[in-house]
């Protein structure tokens, strides 16, 4: 069953307090820690990495902390996932020895189909519907 991982979730919460909740100067990551009750340590490995692949942008000093590169709204959740985990590429789990060829090559199509529409998927949701949809009517 696919599952979204704690460092995702932690990315989309920051994402919102960074862009819906405190949008008039750079956010610090023992803010959003605090206010979520995440691990400091793990909420700034994600704003660092957020930063690093150009969604977030990092200020240094006393009144440092993290604020959006670009529009919330252009934030889709395939760009946050790839920020934190990499681009999603099929791996044969079974070493080049094992297993039967034919076998493998079509349960690797399979897989490889299924991370096709995954992708597609994640490239349609934006981060701003994420946020929408978990408000109440």
């Amino acid at each position: 069953m696919l599952q979204f991982s704690k460092v995702l979730l932690y990315a989309v919460h920051a994402l919102y307090h960074i862009g819906y909740e405190i949008t008039d100067r750079p956010v610090m990551a023992r803010e959003i820690s605090k206010r979520y009750s995440f691990s400091y340590d793990a909420t700034l490995r994600v704003l660092q990495s957020l930063s690093r692949n150009g969604i977030l942008v990092s200020h240094r000093g006393a009144t440092g902390g993290f604020t959006l590169s670009r529009k919330v709204e252009s934030v889709n959740l395939l760009d946050v996932v790839e920020a934190l985990e990499g681009r999603h590429q099929s791996v044969d789990p079974l070493p080049i020895e094992m297993g039967d060829t034919r076998l493998k090559r079509s349960t690797g199509l399979v897989v490889k189909g299924a991370n096709r529409c995954f992708t597609k998927q994640l490239r349609t949701i934006s981060i701003v519907s994420l946020f929408n949809q978990g408000k109440p009517n």
